[in-house]
């Protein structure tokens, strides 16, 4: 049965894939790392919901569309 702890990371540290699974958290957030090969890793180990989350320096809200913020961790990546 899942557990109703979430964890947040920002990384993914040495036994985290071993700590979910004994954990069984029902909800992670991840943090600006949304590798597909460590979340589908987290999937595995406890089956969760994953929630991303990315964060911004774009503050005018006003000036992009709500696809632009969406499309800008897209972008990134490619960049990089």
């Amino acid at each position: 049965m899942p557990s109703k702890l979430s964890i947040h990371l920002r990384d993914y540290p040495a036994g985290i894939f071993d700590a979910v699974g004994r954990m069984q958290p029902s909800i992670i957030k991840v943090f600006e790392h949304d590798s597909e090969m460590n979340i589908d890793a987290l999937r595995h180990a406890a089956r969760p919901l994953v929630i991303y989350r990315h964060f911004t320096d774009n503050n005018d809200f006003q000036a992009h569309s709500a696809a632009d913020f969406v499309a800008e961790p897209s972008a990134a990546h490619s960049t990089n």
